[in-house]
């Protein structure tokens, strides 16, 4: 979560943080389900959270997600009846899935990189850039209120 997430919210959109986090369901779901086969909804949001991700699976958020890649075919589904309760949807990835997997893995290596180019080059930043209150002068303006 943003340290200062009313800045997010007066600029008009989601917090940035959040924005790169939700950047990483997409491949952290292909990853679990490529790992162990049968995984169901919410075994999925559990090994997420163990991740470091927070799906909220009673937000739908999750179950919208694997639809999305069950229609683009980079996972398959199918009803498993269970001896007690009711039948639970599983997931498989597909060949296709495992593929996206690979070029994503390409893509995180690369921004993995660059997060480290980023930290390093924060922590190298004197004191003397930082404002009064600790905050960068452009986000100084947001919280006048």
């Amino acid at each position: 979560m943003c340290a200062d997430e009313r800045v997010c919210q007066a600029r008009g959109r989601q917090c940035e943080c959040a924005t790169i986090l939700s950047g990483l369901l997409r491949p952290c779901l292909l990853l679990l389900i490529a790992e162990a086969k049968g995984l169901y909804g919410y075994e999925l949001s559990q090994a997420l959270t163990e991740l470091g991700l927070d799906v909220s699976v009673e937000g739908g958020r999750l179950y919208r997600a694997l639809r999305h890649l069950e229609r683009e075919e980079l996972v398959e589904s199918k009803w498993e009846l269970q001896d007690t309760g009711p039948a639970r949807r599983v997931y498989s990835i597909t060949t296709r899935g495992r593929h996206s997997l690979e070029s994503t893995l390409e893509s995180l290596d690369a921004a993995v990189v660059a997060l480290k180019n980023l930290r390093s080059r924060l922590q190298q930043l004197p004191a003397s850039h930082s404002t009064a209150s600790g905050q960068h002068p452009e986000t100084e303006q947001f919280d006048r209120t």
